[in-house]
């Protein structure tokens, strides 16, 4: 009975460590990211672009309607 338990108390210990690694990467993710959220004004432009679809003041936004689709 102990190697059993042995075995599966290593085995749960080898599981937990690769979340604790996978949350280390995403937590150096995530503050790489709030870094440049503070830092970089061209990243934060890009952003608002991309994501909420805004303009700069003068550019010329073009939308694409697929025929198939109305």
């Amino acid at each position: 009975m102990g190697i059993f338990k042995w075995y599966k108390l290593r085995n749960d210990r080898n599981l937990i460590q690769k979340e604790i690694d996978q949350l280390i990467f995403k937590q150096d993710k995530l503050n790489t990211e709030l870094g440049r959220l503070i830092n970089d004004k061209e990243y934060i432009k890009q952003l608002a672009q991309e994501k909420f679809h805004m303009v700069k003041k003068g550019e010329k936004v073009f939308r694409v309607v697929n025929k198939n689709s109305e």
